[in-house]
């Protein structure tokens, strides 16, 4: 049974070298000659295959092992970087995936039909079979006794369960008489960076040394004899664990489900910080030069912003850099522009910029359907491209970066663009809108039409896109997470799709707003502006009350009557302006009552069929706020 630390560990580096190699052989592919980046594959190649063998997954570490052999012998130079080569190595690595996730689900391996893949990296590593075979040279049969000193990096995650892979590993290479310090030791974390092994092997000292010196994770190895002075050894030990007092890891790993109950727990804190600094309120507004509530003032204040700074930090841990998501992408361009015989040249800016974990997994699919459409239709073919004077290689270009609360990420390409006039004749076929009306929008609400069900301009459909419904799937996903996606494009120019994230789904800041005596929060990501409700403003269009606000028609609704609820006969005074892609409305409230950051709860199966509603949240009073959906909001209107 394998130790469940030990199989965290292996699938978290598992899965950061699987998403490494994706990016690094794409990369070397269009650098063939870059030899550091091939050196940086061969060692993630070798240390996939020693850790999965030292875990026991032996067909995980099967095909590690012949990705491996192929980059043994493209760094000898016996064969020379193909597309047929960089596809076998990356069925191999699509393998190695597909294993990867089979273990974190069930804990084991299933059963693979691997002689596909396996031959396909054969067929480029018989070179190396054959140089073996070449070379008689037999391995002495006389077991010798060395001494390895090995020095992993300073940044080595749980260096303990690396000490242990590296001991399985040297097991397999001979006997272990003694480690220094005792294994015991080891496999707890007790020692710095370095510790000695002794072992008897009938390997040479260079077979032992390239056994644990491809690990990634170590910095340096030595192999000497059995008379190497144990005094001298220790000596250089004490050295190096002097030279490296300053140095110690500064970071550990945390399991996510520990970030997700401390987010709930700061959420439940921030609330009870509301609801502190309302009854202090009362209580300062009742007894202004009471000492007492003065002194509870203060502490009320400083508590507030120790649970700001608290929230902050725990947001901050639970963001993780766009890079992880992005690096899926250079794979998923070489693989389509193969396919659809074109040039694509990939750019990724911004990788640094960090979000919500949570966020990143579902903006993930959306992303994909952008950048598929945007290759598939949105990029003219090589032939096309020269016609019109462009380089024959198209360039899509994924951008993220940091707007205040929220995350920007931008998918631009330099392809045919989009026709605005071929948009509205199929809006006005599938009556979506009308001519009347048509002439009257925006480029930005002609291209909102993309959105629609049903609606696609492309010129044929194939197995990615041009049936119309992706897009309508990547607004409602946007729209879910609280985002929102805007369109500009020109004529053989391109297009840019812009999508707005907010960082976190935990707690937002929203607008607390009265209707007939209820209070109601509006996420402020939907709210436009507010204003105060100006009879003399209202016009009648179509038979309906609107506004018109910046040349705009905003239709005007009352909350309340949208919300079914009673009335009591009380007049609104306020308007606050929302929207949801293209889409604004005027909601006529009876108050404003501020903004406030709310933690989002959720209501339950209970409320799944009202669309209006996103979640609840507590005031500082104890009382109990629904949160509205704009985008769930706006469809009900529609439908009434």
């Amino acid at each position: 049974m394998v130790n469940n630390d030990y199989l965290r560990l292996f699938l978290d580096e598992a899965e950061e070298i699987v998403d490494r190699l994706a990016l690094n052989l794409v990369s070397f592919e269009k650098h063939p000659s870059d030899t550091d980046l091939l050196n940086e594959v061969f060692r993630d190649a070798h240390t996939i295959k020693g850790s999965a063998a030292a875990m026991g997954f032996t067909q995980m570490a099967s095909v590690a092992h012949q990705m491996e052999n192929v980059l043994t012998v493209l760094r000898q130079g016996q064969i020379m970087p193909e597309p047929a080569l960089f596809s076998a190595l990356l069925s191999g690595l699509d393998a190695l995936r597909q294993i990867k996730h089979d273990v974190y689900a069930a804990g084991k391996e299933s059963t693979y039909d691997l002689a596909a893949v396996v031959a396909s990296l054969t067929g480029f590593s018989q070179a190396l079979v054959e140089t073996a075979a070449a070379c008689d040279i037999a391995p002495s049969a006389a077991s010798v006794t060395h001494r390895v000193e090995i020095t992993l990096r300073t940044a080595t995650v749980m260096k303990g369960v690396r000490a242990f892979i590296l001991l399985k590993r040297l097991r397999e290479l001979g006997e272990i008489v003694r480690c220094e310090p005792k294994e015991q030791d080891l496999t707890e974390e007790r020692f710095e960076h370095s510790f000695v092994v002794e072992m008897h092997a009938e390997q040479n000292a260079g077979s032992l040394s390239e056994a644990v010196g491809q690990d990634g994770d170590v910095e340096d190895v030595r192999v000497t004899g059995l008379a190497a002075p144990t005094g001298k050894l220790r000596t250089n030990l004490e050295k190096q664990a002097t030279e490296r007092a300053d140095t110690k890891q500064h970071s550990v790993r945390v399991d996510v489900n520990k970030l997700e109950k401390l987010m709930n727990l700061v959420g439940e804190l921030v609330i009870e910080r509301n609801r502190l600094a309302n009854v202090v309120g009362n209580l300062e507004r009742a007894s202004k030069d009471n000492q007492q509530v003065q002194t509870l003032l203060g502490v009320s204040g400083q508590l507030g912003r120790i649970t700001s700074e608290l929230q902050q930090e725990i947001m901050k841990a639970r963001m993780i850099p766009i890079a992880q998501l992005f690096s899926t992408f250079p794979r998923l361009v070489r693989d389509l522009a193969q396919n659809r015989s074109k040039q694509v040249e990939l750019e990724l800016l911004g990788t640094e910029t960090e979000l919500d974990r949570t966020i990143v997994e579902e903006v993930r699919d959306p992303l994909i359907h952008i950048v598929r459409n945007a290759i598939d239709h949105g990029l003219e073919s090589k032939e096309e491209r020269l016609r019109l004077n462009k380089s024959p290689v198209g360039r899509v270009v994924l951008a993220a970066s940091h707007e205040e609360t929220n995350v920007v990420i931008s998918i631009k390409d330099d392809g045919r663009g989009i026709d605005r006039e071929a948009v509205g004749r199929k809006a006005l076929s599938l009556g979506l809108v009308t001519e009347e009306e048509l002439r009257g929008y925006t480029e930005q609400q002609v291209f909102a039409f993309i959105f629609a069900p049903g609606l696609s301009t492309a010129r044929e459909v194939s197995d990615v896109s041009g049936r119309g419904v992706g897009m309508d799937i990547v607004r409602t996903q946007l729209e879910k997470l609280g985002g929102s996606i805007e369109i500009t494009s020109e004529l053989n120019v391109g297009t840019e799709f812009v999508i707005r994230l907010p960082l976190t789904l935990a707690i937002i800041r929203a607008l607390l707003v009265s209707v007939e005596g209820r209070s109601f929060a509006l996420p402020i990501a939907a709210v436009s502006e507010t204003r105060k409700l100006n009879p003399q403003e209202v016009r009648v269009v179509q038979q309906r009350d609107c506004l018109v606000i910046r040349e705009q028609i905003v239709p005007l609704v009352s909350l309340a009557s949208a919300l079914a609820l009673p009335s009591a006969a009380s007049t609104p005074e306020h308007l606050v302006i929302v929207f949801s892609a293209s889409s604004k409305v005027a909601l006529m409230v009876d108050r404003l009552l501020g903004e406030q950051e709310v933690v989002i709860k959720p209501l339950g199966p209970f409320f799944a069929a009202n669309r209006e509603l996103a979640g609840a949240t507590v005031l500082g009073d104890g009382s109990v706020v629904p949160i509205l959906d704009v985008k769930g909001l706006l469809g009900l209107l529609r439908q009434q």
